[in-house]
């Protein structure tokens, strides 16, 4: 019943459009509405919002930064929240509420950002508007989502290493004595045939990644 109801807010959500911005290296998210609480309030309610998050005030002047993960916790141990991202979040007076801008720097030096990165970021600025409305948010579902893209990472990595072992095999039987014809011997030949294999499974672990880590894959 868990996975049937995660399902249908997942098929909810992917409804939703944030704006998304390649700007150098970074990825720029932004997502504005009008929460019906006052300025105060509203600050306050975003920061606990995204203190769950994982993310740590940074600065609290006119506008509240915050910032969750680093490059190098995201190269030790990749998941969508140890990218380096970091939070800023407007908020004036409009009428009886609060008009709220959300803007999220992603910092993807070393990365290639795929399909479930981009969703899992966007999905959290959704749902602080939601939040600020007072309204439930599913918090378990969106680490749920965290976690499951880190175990396909690991799955596309196995994956890609046992689909290449019998193309290293073919390829050293096949090479090896190609090269050796054309007079190319150690470490060139080496150096060669580990090349090969090496884009071969650079390639198939790329494939994997990019399909499983397709959010509408989940």
């Amino acid at each position: 019943m868990r996975e049937l109801h995660e399902k249908r807010l997942m098929t909810h959500q992917a409804d939703f459009s944030v704006p998304i911005e390649r700007v150098g290296r970074y990825l720029h998210f932004r997502w504005n509405f009008v929460a019906p609480v006052p300025v105060e309030e509203a600050r306050q309610r975003l920061q606990d919002y995204f203190t769950r998050m994982g993310y740590t005030l940074a600065s609290s002047g006119d506008a509240l930064v915050m910032k969750r993960g680093s490059l190098a916790r995201s190269m030790l141990k990749w998941s969508p929240r140890n990218l380096a991202v970091e939070l800023t979040a407007r908020c004036a007076p409009a009428g009886d509420g609060t008009a709220v801008t959300l803007e999220l720097r992603l910092n993807r030096t070393g990365h290639t950002i795929y399909g479930a990165e981009e969703y899992l970021h966007a999905w959290e600025l959704k749902e602080a508007e939601t939040y600020l409305r007072g309204q439930p948010v599913d918090f378990a579902a969106m680490e749920r989502f965290d976690r499951r893209a880190l175990e396909r990472i690991y799955l596309s990595i196995g994956l890609g290493v046992a689909i290449t072992i019998p193309f290293a095999v073919l390829i050293f039987a096949i090479g090896r004595p190609m090269l050796t014809e054309l007079g190319i011997g150690s470490p060139l030949r080496g150096a060669i045939l580990g090349g090969l294999i090496g884009i071969i499974a650079s390639s198939i672990m790329w494939l994997f990644i990019r399909v499983l880590l397709n959010p509408q894959k989940y």
